[in-house]
């Protein structure tokens, strides 16, 4: 990202474009850092998870928050297809600033992987347990990469789309955050059928 906004701002100051032109790369602009800022934030969450970081559970309503997560994330990407089929009330203590963390992750997977993202959050109950599952309409994932996914720095291979940014460090921390609130991430998908992430 650093680079992509260096030759922009070499660009700008150079060269001599029309309001539009501008306009397009002051967006660029801003897209690349704020893909910087979610690498850095990345970088010092699984930095903190690698050492003693200290979980502050709190008692939540999970629905309000998932549902308050989902509106925050669709103001970032007003033309997203999103909905969300939700339960009643049901409170759990859970630290939010790291669930905050494993829901954008995913979310933005799903937009990641995606040509023409459209994702669906239902939370239900399977007996005792309460359940967040993301659906995307992605590209998939084989079953032989649903193996590795969780793996740090792994990346989904799968043509042109492997060209996503990232480091690979998304899934690993979304792992290792359901294990200290004593839950699990699966996953349920093929090639070509889009995914289904499930929290519980």
């Amino acid at each position: 990202p650093i680079a992509s906004v260096n030759l922009i701002t070499e660009t700008l100051q150079k060269r001599e474009l029309d309001k539009e032109k501008r306009h397009v790369l002051l967006d660029n602009i801003l897209t690349e850092s704020k893909r910087l800022e979610k690498l850095i934030n990345n970088l010092l969450l699984s930095a903190k998870l690698q050492t003693a970081y200290q979980y502050n559970f709190e008692s939540t309503e999970l629905n309000d928050f998932v549902d308050h997560q989902i509106k925050r994330f669709r103001s970032l990407n007003p033309n997203l297809a999103i909905r969300f089929d939700r339960l009643g009330k049901i409170f759990y203590p859970i630290d939010r600033e790291a669930f905050d963390s494993v829901l954008v992750n995913i979310l933005e997977n799903a937009v990641k992987y995606s040509i023409k993202p459209e994702i669906t959050v239902t939370t239900y109950m399977q007996a005792s347990d309460f359940c967040i599952a993301i659906r995307d309409n992605g590209i998939g994932i084989d079953k032989k990469q649903q193996r590795k996914i969780f793996e740090k720095f792994y990346r989904v291979m799968n043509g042109d789309i492997h060209q996503a940014k990232g480091f690979g460090l998304g899934l690993n921390f979304v792992k290792k955050i359901m294990d200290a609130h004593k839950g699990k991430i699966t996953v349920d998908s093929s090639p070509g059928n889009g995914s289904i992430f499930t929290l519980k």
